[in-house]
């Protein structure tokens, strides 16, 4: 029987209503781990920090100047200090997240505050704001009228309009969160925690290879620690309990309680600036810029989603508990540190399919090489490696993306952990594009299998990651060609679509067959292919619904006053009020989960879901015409990925499609039982 979905119309009727409303050179930074001295290296990258600041600084003060005067050539000027803020900003950002010397990344975050503070400055700069104001764009071309229109919007969300008390005070608090967030996704990253295994034989369920490259103690003890290549394949294959359950908890504790008192200092800050600002909360400020448009609509989205979802939930639960009770007829429930590792169980029970069967065709090296051929296939771009780019570690990889002999765009691979580096994964902006003038460069930070020492065989849900941060590397790229910097980006809320609908193609037999290739050189089977399709529905409700939860939690913290509850009594109310699986009360996962320490993300975690379901949408077109077929690619890449910010998302998905966003591929793949899904 087929679990109801009352609520997915509600949704519908939501998002369809919501969107009819609707420079200095590379090698300056990434040279100094290989080639100097640490000391000097943070030198170099403190003075080309103040150079890049006085430079910005010295536009922006000609600007205010300017402002009175009048000039053609404004919009242009405003357009460089735009490029300068964000490549600053940028630059630093990464070196704070990848840099492998303490010093460099202590410095780099410093520097990534002083740009924050003069990107808040500027757009604080009444004079400016006035000045762009009275430019006549009634004459000019349609990207021109986008640029001023969204310029002149994010102004006013900054608080241009507000007397110099307030506009001072919000750029204090901007300088005070800004130093909060760093230090808020420091103590996830340098917080690597671990659990110590007796002996080898205490790893019993866990991959042979695995196993290899985790050498014994000279007491014969194990320490597995909370890094991914760690810690997802023990959830899924380890077969003591106690051990997954202490491994669990040590995962979700990073940072705490350091996080603790830093996020509530983070709320309260947010919420101050955002009723400087004029808005009743932060999520309404967070929503003012994106498609939702506000935070009531968030959460109706939220809510009428997590009913809707619930019963395929319910359903994904129901079978995790069958397959417990296979070996402990008495159980009664399944925790979070349990779902992995029976999902996997159950896997191989009804579709024969195994996680440690399918690793045996995913070599980290051969996985990248397959999606390179991919995009190249799908969107006609070449992607060369660079031999002569300076990086800041040994393992990073310099590529190019390449058309007709003109490049396109650059990228970094930072692809495996290492210590102080960024533990999840991401795709880090680097430097903007400009047509014709600059070149787009960005970096996929990840923490994958395959570094040195490691044992390079990747987890299915692994590669579909890699994909996923893969799509944004690939739409940015495409999307930073626009005359203006500041129509480049779409609206926040749909920036995960394209990500999500790439995913899809980790279930693509042709796809898969290309790369997914045993050591001996074996093609992945045919059948294991359809076996694993015809197994994707398995969880999915369960996913959907921990998503859900997440951005429940996220809006939660955001759209009431900080002084209205308490933080860990929150997080338990939110924890029990939505589970399914049980809600552990001595996990405290709001302190590593990093998304509630960045601005993009912190009340927005509906992100996700909402992007699946216009990527679900968006996929029925592909689906039609084959996954492969390039000539939709070509479509969607002009229409959708080209695009970036000079439309609104809601018409270039609506010219995609050749109709409205529909919400009924998302409502009919959530339908389906969790062991129907092909």
């Amino acid at each position: 029987m087929k679990p109801s979905f009352r609520l997915l119309p509600v949704i519908c009727a939501l998002l369809i209503s919501l969107l009819e409303v609707a420079h200095s050179d590379i090698g300056q930074v990434t040279t100094t781990a290989l080639q100097e001295e640490a000391p000097s290296a943070s030198r170099r990258l403190v003075s080309q920090c103040a150079a890049d600041l006085a430079e910005a600084e010295n536009i922006l003060i000609g600007l205010e100047q300017h402002a009175g005067s009048g000039g053609d050539d404004i919009l242009e000027r405003y357009n460089k200090l735009l490029v300068l803020l964000l490549d600053g900003g940028q630059r630093a950002g990464l070196m704070q997240r990848v840099h492998p010397d303490p010093a460099i990344r202590e410095a780099a975050a410093d520097c990534q505050r002083q740009f924050a503070d003069l990107e808040t400055r500027a757009r604080l700069a009444r004079p400016l704001y006035e000045a762009i104001a009275d430019v006549d764009v009634s004459k000019a071309d349609p990207k021109t009228q986008r640029f001023v229109e969204l310029t002149l919007r994010d102004f006013r969300l900054a608080g241009v309009d507000k007397d110099d008390r307030t506009r001072a005070r919000i750029r204090a608090l901007g300088d005070e969160i800004a130093t909060l967030e760093q230090a808020y996704i420091k103590n996830i990253t340098d917080d690597v925690r671990s659990i110590t295994v007796d002996s080898r034989l205490d790893l019993s369920g866990m991959p042979e290879d695995w196993i290899e490259t985790r050498r014994p103690a000279e007491d014969g003890t194990v320490r597995v620690t909370t890094d991914y290549p760690d810690y997802m394949p023990f959830m899924r294959y380890a077969e003591r309990d106690d051990l997954r359950r202490a491994l669990f908890l040590a995962f979700n504790n990073r940072g705490y309680p350091a996080n603790s008192e830093i996020l509530r200092k983070l709320i309260e800050k947010r919420h101050e600036i955002a009723r400087l600002q004029g808005f009743n909360s932060w999520a309404d400020r967070a929503g003012a810029d994106k498609m939702v448009g506000n935070a009531a609509r968030a959460r109706k989205f939220i809510d009428a989603a997590l009913a809707a979802s619930r019963p395929r939930a319910e359903a994904d639960y129901g079978q995790l508990l069958q397959q417990r009770r296979v070996t402990e007829p008495e159980a009664q429930q399944v925790y979070p540190w349990q779902a992995s590792y029976l999902l996997n169980k159950q896997r191989e029970e009804l579709f024969n399919v195994s996680s440690e069967q399918l690793r045996q065709y995913l070599d980290y090296r051969r996985v990248r090489d397959g999606i390179f051929d991919l995009t190249t296939d799908l969107f006609g771009i070449q992607i060369r490696k660079r031999q002569d780019a300076d990086v800041w570690h040994e393992s990073v990889e310099a590529y190019e993306f390449v058309e007709n002999g003109r490049i396109l765009g650059r990228f970094y691979l930072d692809m495996h952990p290492r210590d102080g580096k960024y533990k999840h994964a991401s795709h880090v902006y680097y430097r903007v594009g400009l047509k014709d003038r600059l070149i787009p460069e960005s970096v996929l930070v990840c923490n994958f299998p395959g570094g040195q020492g490691e044992t390079s065989k990747m987890e299915h849900r692994q590669v579909e990651t890699f994909l996923h941060e893969f799509g944004h590397l690939v739409h940015y790229h495409l999307r930073y060609q626009q005359p203006w910097v500041g129509i480049s980006q779409p609206e926040r809320d749909f920036i995960e679509a394209p990500s999500k609908m790439l995913e899809e193609w980790i279930y693509d037999a042709d796809t898969l067959r290309r790369f997914a290739i045993s050591d001996d050189g074996e093609p992945i089977p045919a059948d294991l292919v359809e076996r694993t399709r015809a197994a994707r529905g398995l969880g999915e409700g369960l996913r959907v619904w921990t998503q859900l939860t997440l951005a429940d939690l996220s809006l939660s913290l955001h759209d009431r006053p900080p002084e209205s509850f308490e933080l860990d009594t929150l997080y338990d109310e939110i924890g029990h009020r939505n589970a399914i699986i049980p809600h552990v009360a001595e996990s405290r996962k709001y302190a590593s989960f990093g998304h509630l320490g960045q601005e993009a993300y912190s009340a927005s975690y509906y992100t996700y879901v909402w992007s699946q379901a216009i990527a679900t949408d968006m996929l029925a077109r592909f689906e039609s015409a084959g996954l492969r077929d390039r000539d939709t690619a070509m479509a969607y890449r002009r229409i959708v990925l080209e695009a970036g910010g000079s439309r609104p998302a809601a018409e270039f998905i609506a010219d995609f499609l050749g109709r409205p966003f529909s919400l009924e591929a998302f409502e009919r793949r959530l339908s389906l039982s969790p062991t129907d899904e092909q």
